[in-house]
């Protein structure tokens, strides 16, 4: 993910400042975890493993497009009706990459624990879950400049599902015979990285994340709430 390895190396280039009169200085700690279906149950261990010893989590997003034509923002737009638009580009389009920073305090440094996920929706447990979604060429071609392997994100992205249709599915199990306990787990998948870190309760921090606050919901929540535009 390009925008967060701008964020690590940026980070690598800070020194700490050390506890004593004179100043100490020395690089953050870093090392770079690239996450697919292959290696995702080993992932998910390490994560939970470092959430209780870390002290901030960041995180950063790619999605397959930004905006379409019909949404395109202007400068005229209410508050509302800029979320309307936003809430619009969250439901068409979906994300790629997700990224997590996980920072742990060593005395006078953080030691930084990054993890770069490849994401596809889930499809295999009926329509409800196989949704369209659309491409941005722009976003594709950025991301693909930024070295975004395609394939690997088709064939190994990790899926994941939204808490309703969670619960939907697991409704429907009670009346009818349903996928079982392990079909469901691997396709609720990334979500529940993002569930651990929930209930973790640890800060999470982010640069111009309006838009990856948006889509995280979106996608492993519910749909956004409309608003009334014009009241």
């Amino acid at each position: 993910m390009h925008r967060l390895r701008a964020c690590v190396s940026w980070q690598l280039m800070r020194m700490r400042v050390g506890s004593t009169a004179t100043r100490s200085y020395s690089p953050l700690s870093c090392c770079w975890m690239e996450v697919t279906r292959r290696n995702f149950p080993s992932a998910l261990l390490e994560i939970s493993s470092l959430l209780p010893r870390s002290c901030l989590v960041s995180f950063d997003c790619e999605f397959t497009g930004l905006r379409g034509n019909d949404t395109r923002e202007e400068w005229e737009d209410t508050p509302e009706e800029r979320y309307s638009k936003l809430r619009d580009g969250c439901s068409e389009f979906c994300l790629i990459q997700y990224g997590i920073c996980l920072f742990v305090k060593q005395e006078n440094e953080y030691e930084v624990f990054p993890f770069n996920f490849y994401l596809f929706p889930c499809h295999s447990l009926g329509r409800r879950l196989d949704r369209c979604f659309r491409c941005q060429p722009s976003s594709l071609k950025l991301l693909s400049n930024s070295g975004l392997d395609f394939n690997k994100w088709i064939r190994e992205g990790i899926p994941y599902m939204r808490e309703t249709d969670e619960l939907w599915w697991k409704r429907r199990r009670k009346e009818a015979e349903e996928p079982s306990d392990e079909e469901l787990n691997q396709c609720l998948g990334f979500s529940r990285v993002f569930k651990i870190i929930a209930d973790s309760n640890i800060p999470v921090v982010g640069h111009s994340v309006l838009l990856d606050l948006l889509h995280t919901y979106s996608h492993f929540i519910d749909d956004l709430p409309k608003v009334q535009i014009g009241t």
